[in-house]
């Protein structure tokens, strides 16, 4: 009988750490703030392949789409 009871124990602690798992994970974590005129790069070496890529469509210069967009839009 010990052993019944010792696996149902066993059970119902994997299925209560089962939920428990699952229900923490679909709780939203805390995301960054959104303002949306942050336009920083993160780094100056992005900045600078950003400049390479799509300044010419930012300016009017080219007719061809975006590369990376036409700003940074989280400066981290």
């Amino acid at each position: 009988m010990s052993h019944r009871r010792s696996m149902r124990w066993l059970k119902h602690g994997l299925a209560v750490s089962s939920l428990s798992a699952v229900l923490l994970s679909a709780l939203p974590t805390q995301a960054a703030p959104w303002s949306g005129n942050r336009n920083n790069f993160a780094s100056p070496r992005f900045e600078q392949v950003w400049r390479a890529a799509d300044q010419a469509v930012q300016q009017g210069q080219t007719t061809r789409s975006w590369t990376w967009g036409p700003n940074a839009w989280i400066d981290y």
